[in-house]
């Protein structure tokens, strides 16, 4: 599960970056408020099968 580690409000829009990389915001439209995912931070992507330098590795 991920977990918040920065946030910051600017007038009605509040932005909340993630422990794994993705960013979040708030859109109000009349009463109701929604969450969008935003572009992830540069260099946060999640790893991808084969990956690894494990994966990689040249087995002794």
């Amino acid at each position: 599960m991920r977990k918040p580690v920065a946030a910051v409000a600017k007038g009605a829009i509040l932005m909340v970056v993630c422990d794994d990389g993705t960013v979040w915001y708030t859109r109000t439209l009349g009463r109701n408020e929604e969450w969008i995912e935003a572009q992830r931070i540069p260099g946060t992507e999640p790893p991808r099968p084969g990956d690894s330098p494990a994966d990689s590795a040249p087995e002794a």
